[in-house]
């Protein structure tokens, strides 16, 4: 039996919603990323709207770009599932409607989330770090606990710097004697 066509329009218009701000989010990432405190500083002093929100936002921004990702990423994910059962709907192969699925999202991954609003926020930082500085900020007091539990394990999974922090076994001390190439 077919589906009904409002439960495919619903669902469409959902993922349409979701990459839409999957979009916002990262010309937003773009554009804080790109942002100096220098540069903040002076948009302060014109007295430009979301410039102190912009000040908060660069004086700690990996807290305030990891809470961006982390609604990006959900957005992604909220499309791709939405589209996914959409096209369940319309094909009567699985196997195709997954590919179809994959394709669509690779897509709209590279082009609406990835390139486009990138190049936007870069171009306009000045503009798309103002009027997200103040959204960052209200998103950061939210979701930031839940941004950082996900993070928990960076540590653990990062290259030691000194010798020191490494494991016994991977500590040495060995000179490798140069090749004489003549």
């Amino acid at each position: 039996s077919r589906p009904e066509t409002p439960m495919i329009a619903q669902l469409v218009a959902l993922a349409v919603l979701s990459i839409v701000a999957a979009f916002l989010l990262s010309a937003a990432e773009a554009a804080l990323f790109r942002m100096s405190r220098v540069r903040a500083g002076e948009l302060l002093d014109e007295g430009r709207g979301g410039a102190k929100s912009l000040t908060t936002v660069v004086g700690d921004s990996a807290a305030y770009l990891a809470v961006l990702a982390f609604l990006r990423v959900g957005a992604e994910a909220t499309c791709a599932v939405l589209i996914t059962f959409a096209v369940l709907q319309l094909v009567t192969s699985d196997a195709w409607a997954l590919v179809i699925s994959i394709g669509v999202m690779v897509v709209v991954s590279f082009v609406v989330v990835g390139v486009s609003p990138r190049t936007l926020g870069r171009q306009h930082y000045d503009t798309v770090a103002l009027w997200a500085a103040p959204i960052a900020v209200g998103l950061r007091r939210v979701l930031g606990p839940v941004a950082r539990g996900c993070c928990w394990q960076k540590p653990v999974f990062r290259q030691p710097h000194r010798v020191a922090d490494q494991p016994a076994a991977f500590r040495t001390r060995r000179v490798i004697p140069a090749v004489d190439t003549n």
